[in-house]
């Protein structure tokens, strides 16, 4: 088996994918960090908007190597200046 994960930048087209995997069950129950409620629709708007705008942070779309959007990763500067990954 070949399998094969590519990134590429996150764009606006990806969110409504995005908020549906932060609202589903099975997700939320293992991740690490999640939304006070992930059902507010504008909280998440707002919250992606600021991270998009953010130029010391980049957001990237997951895909498989079918090219189909599996998920999100980010990289962001920690307080010691070393890039962090969540």
């Amino acid at each position: 088996m070949n399998a094969t994960t590519e990134l590429r930048p996150l764009e606006q087209a990806n969110l409504e994918r995005v908020i549906a995997m932060m609202r589903e069950p099975e997700a939320v129950s293992m991740a690490a960090l999640t939304a006070e409620n992930p059902d507010d629709r504008e909280a998440f708007d707002a919250h992606m908007a600021r991270l998009l705008a953010n130029t010391d942070v980049h957001n990237w779309a997951v895909l498989s190597g079918g090219g189909e959007f599996v998920g999100t990763i980010a990289t962001f500067p920690s307080e010691e200046g070393a890039p962090e990954v969540t």
